[in-house]
């Protein structure tokens, strides 16, 4: 049934408009409405939903709470008001069934665990709350069970990767950020990053390695890269990072970041290279005010 809304507040925002404002996927969105009742669109003679201003606010609302750590579940009664609700998020009902999954090699499982949770938080939460713990549960307390962390490795990097390959589709010829990791072999938090810029708006692809000294310029010299993103892995020392790049970030056509745990320890950084701090998330909102405008491939030369 469509709600009533003041002329002030008349729904105009279209699901993909409100994917693009809050960061939330509209497979999200639509599982916030029809799950938990947490939306309430209008809907157009044809059946699409229009959202209001007022839902605008909502889903940063909702954001909100998540990000205080409140399941999905429980966040209706605090939007409400209800003060009597619990607030503390229960993410270990959300990972203990996962844990069961890698335990017994059960990638089915591990499938169907990973849409439900993909499905109704947004996927920096998922990455955050789920993915990592995940992966630091299968480290520390599953050493004398390869098979496991090798399943949730192979795992992930498939479904990050669809993920990818999806919005690289849907993008275009948008030029891209380039993530690449560097100081491990493990491309997962490369992975990770991308799928985060990717969630944020920013165009972006993830390469498995980042290529040698002058191999850096020759890529940076594509008309389709618009920036390269390092993730550099702890225990990553300055003079490695140093001999490693050489001269090329001074001559690069495109800006050069660095993000990861290991960047505080690299202070001061080679000319060229600009620090990103923080985690994913924090990484991809700070890129979104440092990249140079975006342009279509082969604009600028034009």
């Amino acid at each position: 049934m469509n709600r009533p809304l003041p002329a002030a507040a008349q729904a105009s925002v279209s699901i993909s408009r409100l994917s693009e404002l809050t960061g939330v996927n509209p497979v999200t969105l639509r599982a916030w409405e029809r799950r938990y009742g947490l939306l309430r669109p209008q809907r157009t003679d044809k059946g699409h939903r229009l959202y209001s201003e007022e839902d605008v606010q909502r889903v940063h609302h909702i954001l909100d709470w998540l990000h205080k750590g409140v399941a999905i579940s429980r966040v209706r009664p605090l939007l409400a008001g209800d003060a009597g609700a619990q607030v503390d998020a229960d993410w270990q009902a959300l990972l203990a069934p996962a844990i069961t999954a890698l335990t017994h090699m059960d990638p089915r499982r591990l499938e169907q665990h990973f849409n439900r949770v993909a499905a109704e938080y947004p996927l920096e939460q998922v990455v955050t709350c789920w993915i990592t713990p995940l992966m630091t549960h299968a480290r520390l307390h599953m050493p004398a069970e390869p098979g496991a962390a090798g399943m949730l490795h192979g795992f992930l990097r498939a479904r990050l990767g669809i993920r990818q390959w999806q919005a690289a589709r849907r993008g275009g010829r948008a030029a891209r950020v380039l993530v690449m990791p560097w100081g491990s072999d493990d491309d997962l938090e490369a992975l990770m990053q991308t799928a985060i810029l990717l969630e944020n708006g920013i165009p972006a692809l993830s390469l498995p390695a980042l290529p040698e000294g002058e191999q850096v310029r020759l890529l940076a010299a594509q008309a389709s890269v618009r920036a390269l993103l390092l993730v550099l892995s702890p225990g990553l020392t300055r003079t490695a990072l140093r001999r490693r790049l050489g001269a090329a970030p001074r001559h690069l056509r495109v800006p050069l970041y660095v993000c990861g745990d290991a960047v505080p320890l690299l202070a001061p950084l080679p000319e060229g290279v600009q620090a990103v701090s923080g985690d994913y998330g924090e990484t991809a909102r700070a890129l979104q005010g440092l990249l140079p405008a975006a342009t279509a491939h082969g604009e600028g030369n034009r």
